[in-house]
This record gives C-alpha cells, structure tokens and sequence, in this order.
C-alpha cells in the first residue's frame, strides 16, 4: 500500500470532481498489483474466530452472574460506559493499523467501534471488559511491533 500512495494521491488529484472515475480507477490500480478493497483472508480468519468468540460469549454470560468488578455490580448485565470504552478502544485499535486505505480509513475505525458499542450494550459486562482488554493489548502490540520495524528499516537490518 506504501508503495501505491503515489499513484493513488494522483488518482485522487485526477478525479478530485468525480468520485466514481476515482474509485473505478482505483480498483483498476489495486487489480494490476494483485490487491483487493476486501481482504477476503481477513474475513475467513474473523469467521474462522467466529466459534471461538461464541464459546467466550456463552462462558462469560453464566459466569458473571452476580460477580462485581468495579463500579459494574453484575458482569452479567450490560453497561453503558464499559460498551463505550470497548467502542474506544476497537477504535485505538483499528487507527494504529497504518495498512488501511486512506480514503477509507475513516469508515474501518468508526464502523467496527459502533457495532463494538452496539454489541457491547446486549451482552453482558464482562465480554465488554473482554473486548477492551484485548483491543487494548492489540494496538499497543501493534505500536510496538512497528516501532521495532521502524528501528531496523533506520539501522540497516532489513530494507523496506
């Protein structure tokens, strides 16, 4: 995609007044380097999770009936600023992924943080506290990992 941003920005200046020309185009150019708007592994691997997820779901739903942790009086049930910090942080993770498409950045952060919400405000507490968690320790390995990269693209050790 790095490599790509240079004929994309000029795609983008081409067809500044016509936003169907540009995404026409643009699908043209991802098409010639073997990409896609839709990663299709990226899905199979979330429905592959899918089972997992489930799995979780159903064990944290029995298993926080009547348990406290913090200002939630019972993991069970859902609450509102628990949904609202998972929403965040399914945000913080999606905005330190820097291989999103720029003209579609916006949408991969906002559209995953509102159905965490969503999600988050039917099912109980503690899949919230999941969530958040796991979003959390996502995007800071993430920082991480690119900070290390970043620092052996500068030594030397591997070329970009």
């Amino acid at each position: 995609m790095r490599v790509l941003q240079p004929e994309l920005q000029a795609l983008r200046d081409k067809f500044a007044s016509d936003p169907d020309a540009y995404l026409k185009k643009m699908k043209e150019l991802y098409e010639q380097h073997g990409l896609a708007l839709v990663d299709i592994k990226g899905v199979v691997g979330s429905l592959v999770q899918l089972p997992v997820f489930l799995g979780m779901f159903q064990a944290l739903r029995d298993a926080g009936a009547g348990a406290r942790f913090l200002w939630v009086s019972s993991l069970s049930r859902p609450d509102v600023l628990l949904a609202v910090i998972a929403g965040l942080t399914t945000a913080l993770m999606m905005s330190v992924n820097p291989d999103l498409p720029e003209q579609m950045r916006l949408l991969m952060i906002l559209l995953p943080s509102v159905i965490a919400i969503v999600a988050a405000l039917q099912f109980s507490s503690a899949l919230a506290i999941y969530w958040a968690t796991s979003n959390t320790f996502s995007a800071l390995q993430t920082v991480a990992l690119h900070a290390v990269v970043r620092r052996r693209v500068r030594s030397g050790a591997i070329k970009p």
